[in-house]
């Protein structure tokens, strides 16, 4: 089995560890120095499959994302072309004073809808509105401050870290 880069890691810390101080002229150096460098090599390879592997990932979720983009827009096509169709019939029956239409797997009927509230607010008086507050936090005012070294108390910095993965971009062909 290949090993890790966590593997590869741990020799080259395990490695160094043991040689650090000896003599660049004892016999084992040159042994050492060549085994170092196969190190390197797999561990350069290691890196070049981690960057092949996320680009390749990240390829297939930009695609994926496409597709969803594309699924729901013809969603929501089909369902203004529903709405559309029910309205048409809407139209038919209430012209023709149809209540109930017949086929051979089901019926349609005409219906009448609940009602539905309509609100016009300029001319609603006082006592049917309500004010609503939301509080939240000034998200850039306390940034800011907390930058300036200003001490606000419920709130703080964190740094974190992350993987950034950098991979080398193709040089132009005429360059």
């Amino acid at each position: 089995m290949a090993p890790t880069l966590m593997d590869i890691q741990d020799e080259i810390a395990n490695v160094l560890t043991a040689f650090t101080g000896h003599d660049p002229d004892c016999e084992t150096y040159n042994a050492v120095e060549a085994y170092l460098a196969e190190l390197a090599t797999a561990e350069v390879n290691k890196v070049e499959g981690y960057l092949v592997a996320e680009a390749k990932t990240q390829s297939e979720i930009d695609w994926l994302e496409e597709q969803a983009k594309v699924y729901t827009a013809r969603a929501k096509s089909l369902k203004a072309d529903m709405q559309w169709r029910k309205g048409h019939l809407l139209r038919v029956m209430q012209e023709h004073g149809l209540r109930k239409m017949q086929g051979r797997s089901g019926s349609i009927t005409r219906q009448e809808s609940p009602a539905s509230l309509q609100l016009d607010m300029e001319r609603l008086p006082d006592n049917y509105k309500r004010t609503v507050i939301t509080t939240e936090a000034d998200r850039n005012c306390i940034q800011n401050d907390l930058n300036a070294g200003i001490d606000v108390p419920g709130a703080e910095l964190v740094r974190g870290e992350h993987v950034r993965l950098n991979r080398a971009r193709a040089k132009a062909a005429n360059a």
